[in-house]
């Protein structure tokens, strides 16, 4: 027969139970399409190369205090640096280009609708473009003669993804004027889409130059960027010339630097041991920091896992029923083999039928990726750790193959063993009409069916286990002691350098915000700070303290944060000791508060007042109060030593501004909002929430975790409740002489009743003791992922078991009472 004709003939066969395919492939299509998603998600991170020309020809260059191989930091570069190594490199042919950049400056970029919002740009140097081998998709990349430091006009390439949210894509972008930082710059090209720079730290939104720091990092600029040595602010990209090796350009710069060493013998010892070492690194291991990029590699694995268990056990669902369906259809099978139709043809034609399904599947599958990433990455937060703009479509070539090769993986797993047995029907037992032995005996036939409802039981175990640890976290994390009162107060982000105020009139006009907001009607109290609790953002100094010694080789470094006067009582924390900050605090004698873990690690048994921190300020900093130890840089940060300043003596134009209130936090958000507005219409307020929505989103990653993985979870249990109530209700049929000779003979209801749920249970037992033995061991994946609940908690394990249970036991009642309720007369007659 035609392969046209075997289509349609399937199509045909198909039609003829319309519910049946429908169940099917809505069973395959959850599976597919969770897959598909998730792939979409990680595929930049764990396989997808950087979209540059020749990706595996660049590395990233960093800076250490040791040569490689050892375990000193690997970090950024200065711009003193960059440019030496830049000659070097080039005198020696090493590299073919070296370009430099910097992430994460944020921009105020002011629309035509006269709004402002808060961007991310990426300052790089003329020639990053062009070392990358990336060209603009409009008008042109940026150049060396953009980079000309005191001379170059700003200019800038926006991203597609910029281009089309804020721009509406606008064709003649190219040549336009947008103003960052309340200055102009000329828009010069728009960059390909899909390209998002050499690292997954941060997604851009636009390239500007070096040269424009000044401008894009305001802050920065106190540390003279372009003139110390010693200020690491950039990152370093290099692409390898013809016939380099990193390991082979990692030898020359191990060779320069201890060169460079000897030449500097007059040196102290001090600085010569100090002397950078770079460090040569593959630039497609460098996407992500070391540490970010083991906790997003974990993350992106145990979801791809996830997945990849929910398609299981949907193929596991499909193949249970396809072998119920092929147990019906025995009575053909065994017709159309007798008549001469060979073995190899009728699996061939049954497989074309479960390809079919599939391949429906596959469609409803692409559908659901695609509403499923575009839902997530709208709910997603920024604090998620995988970076969710830097997904890949769900259009994109790469998912569609994976699509289609999770589809053919599928197609075999479900339905090549079903096809296999339909082929094998027994001629005799079938045209009797007799079930049992038509496709071999009744105990391997029964146990085939019943093993594929223990491993997807087995597996909803499993999913149930993770996520219900991941919940149980959750709401550990959530009843934490903070430290502070959470409830009541609102905090909102401004950062005023960006509008270009100088030092004083950003004093100025962070004491007239703070006048005014203080003065509106329900606010109790208000306050200003560099951090707030909860937030990861912190600066972090290295510190000496009186009566105190370190162990040799160490500097103890510690967080620190400038505070206003009443930052304490905003936040609803009594002094431990001491007094707190006032007015006159930072006009004269340096003097600093700090909390109870400093105060106990570097003082211990001693009196903390009085004693002095010795790198703030002139003579140090003398504590003057001690605070209570606040969860300040994450819900599960605990014990960790903090300083606080008074801010009049440690500026930053970045702050948060903290008010209280007795009533609605909420409806205090618009009147703080209208009180920065009538002192500066144009500055963005970032970040206006509520303290206990902040506290929320310090807990975003335990949360999206413990949604996706519940998710995950549900789904795999209800289809391992479909796929058991379907085996149970095909069994109850098979069964039904049997009964019916039970009930003449004086069997009661309740007896059968309690044979189908007994073997049901049965089945439902087995298999979540398969699964919470394979959840012992699986569990410690994400250990690192739990606060306060043990890997083998036993809260978690007992409720899952007891949910299986009962989930088993909804299953299979009802065709349990449908055998309790049959007529023996009527079956017999049946029969």
């Amino acid at each position: 027969m035609p392969v046209a004709k075997e289509i349609a003939f399937s199509f045909r066969r198909l039609a003829r139970s319309p519910g049946f395919t429908s169940a099917l492939v809505l069973v395959l299509a959850l599976g597919i399409g969770a897959n598909s998603a998730i792939f979409s998600l990680v595929d930049a991170l764990l396989f997808r190369s950087l979209p540059v020309e020749q990706p595996d020809r660049l590395v990233q260059i960093g800076m250490s205090e040791e040569r490689a191989g050892g375990k000193g930091f690997n970090g950024g570069a200065s711009y003193l640096q960059y440019r030496d190594l830049s000659e070097s490199t080039r005198s020696s042919s090493l590299l073919s280009g070296l370009a430099a950049f910097s992430n994460g400056a944020t921009l105020d970029l002011s629309t035509d609708a006269g709004e402002t919002v808060r961007v991310s740009g990426t300052l790089v140097s003329g020639n990053y473009f062009g070392v990358l081998g990336v060209g603009a998709a409009k008008g042109r990349a940026l150049d060396a003669e953009d980079d000309k430091l005191g001379e170059a006009q700003p200019v800038t390439v926006l991203s597609d993804a910029l281009w089309r949210s804020q721009f509406a894509a606008d064709a003649n972008i190219v040549g336009k004027t947008v103003r960052l930082n309340n200055r102009a710059f000329t828009v010069v090209g728009v960059a390909p889409a899909g390209f998002r720079g050499t690292t997954l730290e941060e997604i851009p939104d636009l390239w500007a130059t070096l040269s424009m720091a000044p401008t894009a990092m305001p802050d920065m600029q106190q540390f003279k960027p372009f003139e110390r040595r010693g200020f690491s602010w950039l990152d370093l990209i290099g692409r390898l010339a013809p016939g380099v090796s990193d390991t082979a350009l990692q030898a020359q710069m191990d060779v320069q630097t201890e060169r460079k060493i000897g030449e500097s013998a007059t040196l102290p010892k001090e600085t010569r041991d100090s002397f950078p070492w770079a460090r040569v690194t593959p630039a497609s291991a460098a996407t992500l920091g070391a540490e970010r990029r083991s906790e997003v590699d974990r993350l992106s694995w145990i979801l791809l896992g996830v997945s990849a268990l929910v398609l299981a056990i949907a193929c596991a669902v499909a193949a249970g029923l396809l072998l119920v369906r092929g147990e019906r259809r025995q009575r053909e099978l065994a017709i159309r083999l007798a008549i001469g139709a060979s073995r190899g043809r009728v699996v061939r034609e049954l497989l074309l039928e479960s390809a079919l399904i599939a391949a429906a599947s596959a469609v409803g599958g692409w559908f659901l990726a695609a509403w499923g990433l575009r839902a997530f990455a709208a709910a997603a937060p920024a604090e998620f750790a995988i970076p969710v703009a830097a997904a890949s479509p769900v259009s994109d070539p790469r998912v569609l193959l994976f699509t289609i090769l999770a589809t053919a993986v599928a197609t075999i797993l479900f339905g090549l063993l079903p096809a296999w047995r339909g082929s094998s029907a027994n001629l005799t037992p079938a045209l009797k009409n007799e079930a049992r032995g038509a496709m071999g005996s009744g105990r391997t036939r029964f146990a085939l069916r019943d093993g594929f409802v223990v491993l997807q039981i087995a597996l909803s175990a499993l999913l149930l286990v993770g996520a219900g640890l991941l919940v149980r976290t959750l709401a550990k994390a959530s009843a934490v002691d903070l430290g502070f009162d959470a409830d009541h107060a609102v905090a909102v982000h401004l950062d005023v350098s960006r509008q270009g105020y100088s030092r004083e009139a950003g004093q100025q006009f962070y004491a007239r915000l703070l006048e005014r907001v203080r003065a509106l009607p329900g606010v109790a109290s208000a306050a200003l700070a560099y951090h707030v609790p909860v937030q990861e953002r912190s600066a972090l100094t290295s510190i000496a303290v009186t009566n105190f010694t370190p162990p040799a080789g160490e500097e103890p470094r510690v967080a620190f944060t400038p505070v206003s006067t009443g930052f304490f009582e905003t936040l609803g924390v009594r002094l431990l000791a001491g007094r707190d900050f006032t007015e006159a605090d930072g006009q004269g004698e340096s003097v600093l508060m700090v909390n109870d873990a400093f105060a106990k690690r570097y003082w211990p048994g001693r009196d903390p007042l009085g004693e002095r921190v010795l790198n703030f300020g002139k003579g140090g900093g003398r504590v003057i109060g001690v605070v209570p130890t606040l969860r300040n840089t994450g819900v599960r940060a605990t014990d960790q030593p903090f300083i606080y300043v008074p801010q009049s003596s440690f500026y930053t134009a970045s702050v948060n501004l903290v008010a209280r209130t007795k009533g609605d936090p909420r409806a205090l958000l618009p009147v703080v909002r209208a009180a920065v507005v009538s002192l500066d219409p144009h500055l963005p307020i970032i970040g206006a929430r509520t303290l206990r929505e902040r506290v929320g989103a310090a807990l975003a990653q335990e949360r999206v975790l413990a949604a996706l993985l519940s998710a995950f979870a549900l789904l795999a249990l209800a289809l391992a409740a479909l796929g058991l109530y379907a085996v149970v209700a095909y069994a109850t049929e098979l069964r039904a002489r049997e009964f019916g000779v039970r009930l003449a003979l004086g069997a009661r209801p309740a007896g059968l009743l309690g044979l189908v749920l007994g073997r049901a249970l049965t089945l439902a037992l087995l298999g979540l003791s398969l699964g919470l033995a394979a959840a012992l061991g699986a569990t410690h994946w994400i250990a690192a992922l739990l606060f306060g609940v043990p890997e083998t908690d036993v809260v978690t394990f007992s409720s899952i078991a007891v949910l299986l249970l009962a989930i088993a036991a909804l299953a299979s009642v009802i065709p349990a009472a449908r055998a309790s309720r049959l007529h023996p007369m009527n079956v017999l007659r049946e029969q």
